[in-house]
């Protein structure tokens, strides 16, 4: 994970054996910020990427 006050970036590795798909990337940015706030930024990229990870969105092969 990175970030600064108008950009964040995390990455969701996929790295189970029998996983179908790539890692996950996942990037916000922020365009002509009112407020620059790079504890903000930490956090939702954090938050989000915990969420995306709970939903376990690597595609396992069937059968």
């Amino acid at each position: 994970m990175a970030y600064t006050d108008s950009a964040a970036v995390s990455i969701t590795r996929c790295t189970a054996q029998d996983v179908v798909k790539e890692d996950i990337s996942t990037a916000i940015r922020v365009f002509e910020p009112g407020h620059q706030d790079e504890s903000v930024l930490k956090n939702l990229i954090a938050e989000y990427t915990a969420a995306l990870r709970k939903a376990s969105p690597c595609e396992v092969k069937s059968g």
